[in-house]
């Protein structure tokens, strides 16, 4: 042995023999895994690009010399073995051999056998690392596109529950998703490492659902809205015809109470609100429209009652009013009495005037305001400076 390779004793023959028989039986069991990889299908069948396309181009050619190099592994193992035989004890020149066979390159590599099978075996994982990620990154795609399908369905659903089905959001996304997915699937691996479009794109999905669940939730609320809206103008309504009767009541026993009857809001209010639902918008957002249309109708009809119900008190209050003079003017006259001076010609003469200002209708309020205050300022003023 001139190359200086020194003699192994038995159990370094047998320990050596050994470790690179179970590293023959890793190897073939990654090959194995590797041959029947889900991803083989996958990349014999698909027009790969991108960063998928670039592993898969520098991963394939490694594949058949993985094969060839285990094979020449497996014959130099075999001859090894063949020298080895079974025997317990072996002639000082076999040893010699084993050790040359076991120190020597293997075929096809520049190591012995040991170093080539930990090479091969390393190429092995190296390799299914490779089918793996591509095969987790399809995963992911896979995944994604079955969140987004059910996303779209019900993206659908809920667009022809609010339109006619025609040039829908729904059709538009989708077709978005089905060239997006076609590219990703053609490169999962670059899918997986720059997301940002696909989690747009879902985003873009989750949002319009739940935009057009609200506005569907909008649109139910109209029936029940127009309803309540239906029973406020005809509060209104009565309100005004309240408001009418205490008009008439005022303008009959008041003169000139300053009061103006309004224009009725009520048939402008119902045309606007009839019109608004005459026929569904024929956007989706349009429900969002006929909302705020809708709340503006109900503000104005809510001030509509308020102010025919104003319109009352005022009228009520101009009554109440004169009432309140005729009974301030009546306590007046008894205090007159009491004090015994009811019947001076001056207080007599002022009650006159305003008991007639008060009694007589249409009545002149404001000048029986101040006939009444007359009155009371001659009474008092009087009992004031008897007093002094």
């Amino acid at each position: 042995m001139g190359s200086g390779i020194g003699r192994l004793a038995r159990h370094e023959i047998d320990d050596e023999i050994s470790k690179v028989s179970q590293g023959c039986e890793a190897i073939a069991a990654a090959l194995y895994t590797i041959d029947a990889h889900e991803t083989n299908g996958y990349v014999r069948t698909t027009d790969l690009g991108g960063a998928t396309g670039e592993l898969w181009q520098a991963t394939r050619p490694r594949i058949g010399p993985l094969w060839e190099g285990f094979a020449n592994v497996r014959d130099h193992l075999e001859q090894i073995r063949g020298v080895r035989g079974t025997r317990n004890r072996l002639p000082d020149a076999t040893l010699m051999e084993l050790s040359r066979l076991l120190h020597s390159p293997v075929p096809g590599f520049d190591v012995r056998p040991y170093a080539a099978v930990t090479a091969l075996t390393a190429s092995c994982q190296e390799v299914i690392r490779v089918l793996d990620r591509i095969a987790t990154a399809r995963a992911e795609v896979a995944a994604w596109a079955a969140e987004l399908a059910v996303g779209l369905t019900d993206l659908a659903t809920a667009e022809a529950d609010l339109t006619d089905g025609s040039d829908t959001v729904s059709a538009r996304l989708g077709a978005t998703c089905q060239q997006l997915q076609h590219t990703a699937l053609a490169d999962p691996v670059g899918a997986v490492l720059d997301p940002g479009e696909r989690v747009r794109l879902r985003s873009t999905v989750t949002a319009t659902v739940e935009r057009f669940t609200a506005l569907a939730g909008i649109r139910d609320t109209v029936p029940d809205r127009l309803a309540a809206l239906d029973r406020t103008l005809a509060a209104v309504t009565a309100a005004q015809d309240l408001a009418r009767v205490a008009y008439a009541r005022v303008t009959e026993k008041i003169a000139d109470p300053g009061l103006v009857e309004p224009l009725d809001p009520v048939p402008g209010l119902w045309a606007a609100a009839t019109a608004l639902v005459r026929r569904a918008p024929p956007e989706p957002e349009g429900w969002s429209t006929v909302a705020d249309r809708l709340t503006v109708l109900e503000g104005e009809a809510s001030a509509a009652l308020a102010a025919a119900a104003d319109r009352t008190r005022v009228a009520d209050g101009l009554i109440g009013r004169r009432d309140e003079l005729r009974g301030r003017l009546e306590a007046y006259r008894a205090k007159a009495v009491r004090l015994g001076r009811a019947e001076e010609p001056r207080l007599t003469g002022l009650h006159s005037t305003a008991r007639d200002l008060l009694w007589t209708a249409p009545c002149d309020l404001r000048a029986a305001t101040r006939a009444v205050y007359a009155y009371q300022q001659a009474l008092t003023g009087n009992v004031e400076r008897s007093a002094g």
